[in-house]
């Protein structure tokens, strides 16, 4: 089965995407390239992200399956502005794989998937009442984070990001 390629909303000539979810440049630091360069995706928050840049120095990063989105299905209808991945998989950005949802359902992909933030995941072992608790005891008598993780039945670390935010960031 073949590539197919189509240029990058307000990007034409300079990037394009394919309906295998990936994305190549047409241009360089130095100018255009003779032959066109695919780009090597990175990850933030589990999805493909690129970075690509206008004729001008300006740098935007943008998520792969919405781009994905954009050029095979369309714009986002209105009211359904997130980019859906029906199988779960956050790196899986064909075309076949993708739809335009609401909020609310992909809150509910992610739920049927076991991809869900805190205690909507089904591997989670800490509810958000344990997450404000654990803060709540921090703050106040500077409980350590070995003998919580101990009671809570989680590592240290768990203790540690669910008390400064970087897991849990959706509890306050």
């Amino acid at each position: 089965m073949s590539e197919r390629w189509l240029p990058i909303e307000g990007y034409e000539g300079r990037y394009e995407v394919s309906d295998h979810g990936r994305v190549r440049s047409f241009v360089s630091p130095h100018g255009e390239r003779k032959n066109p360069l695919i780009l090597k995706a990175g990850i933030s928050k589990g999805y493909e992200t690129v970075v690509l840049c206008k004729a001008n120095p300006k740098r935007r990063t943008h998520r792969v399956h919405n781009l994905v989105l954009i050029a095979f299905i369309g714009p986002a209808p209105i009211g359904k502005p997130e980019g859906r991945h029906l199988d779960g998989n956050r790196r899986h950005n064909r075309p076949l794989n993708l739809v335009w949802g609401s909020r609310q359902e992909n809150a509910q992909d992610m739920a049927a998937h076991g991809t869900a933030k805190g205690e909507g995941n089904a591997r989670a072992k800490l509810s958000d009442d344990d997450v404000r608790a654990i803060r709540k005891r921090y703050e106040t008598i500077g409980s350590s984070h070995r003998k919580m993780a101990a009671e809570y039945g989680v590592a240290k670390s768990t203790i540690g990001f669910a008390i400064t935010g970087q897991t849990w960031s959706h509890v306050s």
